[in-house]
């Protein structure tokens, strides 16, 4: 549910470079290498980030990090920090990445920068969520509706997710609706990290076949994006709805496309939980299962295989 990304790099970190071009020379060409560097750091990280390969993204944004202090970017900073905030709460840990978006929050505040203050509230938002903290969760998201009464997409994403959390399927269903009216074409993460969230809705629902629809939505944005948890993600979504459908063999498909992307992650819990999914469906359409479970057991064991993340 909370796979937070942020894939955005401010105007304002740009413009600092135009900025930095005046004064003397070593000034001239030391702060803008810096702060080019570091935005070359940041659009690598969101493309690791993207696919979901968090180490390699926070490797990128700590670098960014120190190329935009030792730039004395400010925005270039918050920026930064926002990223590293949202590889801690990708992976789980959520007081570090608080940690991360109230600092980056009080840089933008102390700039008056609204946009990039409310980029940290979505994030923090999102952390809240996650971790089912959802009066905190939303504090905030009141807290940021008030500094941006329009649409930010974002906010609204998240706005819906919580209404989810809440069992407000209603209103989880409108603001959902609502932001993906807003998606641009090229941000596919979004746009699955939306569909998904429907999908979610329509399930609680008891709505099957719709719920169904949108996983596969989500599935192919993940795919387009080459988020690859996010793709076991849907099959496992998907699988559990073709179960519920009555396709045993349809869930099967899909069982053993997410044991396999979780093998070659390298992710064992989720490899063994995805197996118990598989089993139960397998028995059911009487489906030969070995071959999957030989490549997950020989994936996971293979400290040489070139995995998607290293």
């Amino acid at each position: 549910m909370n796979r937070s990304r942020l894939c955005y790099l401010p105007v304002m970190v740009l413009l600092s470079l135009v900025w930095a071009c005046g004064g003397a020379p070593r000034q001239v060409t030391q702060a803008p290498v810096m702060a080019r560097d570091g935005a070359r750091q940041i659009q690598k990280g969101n493309l690791q980030y993207t696919k979901g390969c968090y180490q390699r993204a926070a490797a990128h944004f700590s670098r960014a990090h120190a190329e935009f202090t030792a730039a004395d970017d400010l925005p270039g900073i918050a920026v930064s920090l926002n990223s590293l905030g949202n590889v801690y709460q990708a992976t789980g840990d959520v007081d570090n990445a608080v940690a991360f978006f109230d600092e980056a929050l009080a840089i933008s505040r102390a700039r008056d920068d609204r946009q990039a203050a409310l980029q940290a509230m979505a994030n923090k938002a999102a952390a809240f969520i996650g971790a089912d903290r959802l009066d905190d969760a939303q504090a905030v998201l009141t807290t940021a509706a008030a500094l941006e009464p329009g649409a930010f997409l974002p906010l609204q994403i998240n706005q819906g997710i919580l209404f989810f959390k809440q069992a407000a399927y209603p209103q989880a269903q409108a603001a959902l609706e609502s932001a993906l009216t807003d998606v641009a074409k090229e941000d596919q993460s979004s746009r699955a990290k939306i569909q998904f969230a429907l999908g979610r809705v329509k399930q609680a629902q008891g709505d099957a076949a719709g719920a169904g629809d949108h996983f596969q939505l989500a599935l192919t944005a993940d795919r387009a994006a080459g988020f690859y948890a996010g793709m076991a993600q849907d099959h496992i979504q998907l699988g559990a709805i073709r179960q519920e459908q009555g396709s045993a063999a349809k869930a099967v498909a899909h069982y053993k496309q997410a044991v396999k992307i979780y093998a070659l992650l390298g992710d064992a819990p989720k490899v063994n939980a995805a197996i118990l999914k598989l089993e139960q469906a397998a028995e059911t359409a009487e489906a030969d299962i070995r071959l999957t479970i030989h490549f997950a057991k020989t994936w996971l064991e293979d400290k040489g295989l070139q995995r998607p993340c290293r």
